[in-house]
């Protein structure tokens, strides 16, 4: 299939997978309205509606990656690990409604239990598109650029709502900051000319990372204070 057909087919997915986010969205507030209270449910969906906006216009900038590590050939479906991943990062953008959801709106209700509840199954989904990738051999640049922001917002998120609660010191915001901080001195080194060698790979990273993930999640849960 032609580049600019696969492109056009891309860009269709996208645009239902959008417009499925924006229905999900409006019902959790919608049931958030029912249960605590419409300035709770605005507090709620406009912060996680401008995460996943951003989160879905990352994924709209990046459909050019839709292809093989080893081949340039654009695949025309974003696949099913693919949509693991924007399931996990769409849950995960629900986290920063409960930044600015106070605990007194919700105490005493599920709601309690919905930012923990949510990351744990943010984090138990982890590894699933990577192997959903790997079952259905559709391993792609862009699920490995998804499953990065998906994993560096969710632990960003999960430490302001630790932090806020006074669950973790100030200092935590560093796991969330890190990736992003990163980004920044990338950025600032291109601008400025400088050559930028890459990050050497690290092969317990991503046991690191699973273990802040999970920490993050039980302490989210309200048996921990």
């Amino acid at each position: 299939m032609s580049a600019p057909l696969a492109t056009e087919r891309l860009r269709r997915q996208w645009a239902v997978l959008a417009a499925l986010c924006g229905i999900c969205t409006t019902g959790v507030a919608g049931v958030l309205a029912l249960r605590v209270g419409l300035n709770a449910a605005l507090r709620w969906s406009i912060p996680t509606a401008i995460v996943l906006s951003w989160l879905l216009w990352r994924l709209r900038t990046s459909l050019d990656r839709n292809h093989s590590p080893n081949d340039p050939e654009l695949h025309p479906s974003l696949g099913a690990a693919n949509l693991v991943t924007m399931i996990r990062a769409a849950l995960t953008a629900s986290l920063a409604g409960f930044i600015f959801l106070t605990p007194v709106a919700t105490a005493g209700t599920v709601w309690d239990w919905l930012p923990g509840l949510v990351y744990l199954s943010v984090t138990a989904m982890d590894c699933a598109d990577g192997r959903v990738a790997r079952v259905t051999g559709n391993v792609t640049c862009l699920g490995a650029h998804l499953d990065t922001q998906a994993d560096a917002l969710g632990l960003l998120l999960a430490g302001l709502l630790l932090v806020i609660h006074a669950k973790a010191p100030l200092p935590y915001l560093g796991v969330g900051i890190g990736y992003y901080a990163l980004q920044a001195a990338i950025r600032l080194r291109r601008a400025a000319g400088h050559p930028i060698a890459p990050v050497p790979p690290r092969p317990n990273a991503r046991w690191v990372a699973g273990c802040q993930m999970v920490f993050a999640a039980l302490a989210l849960l309200p048996v921990l204070t």
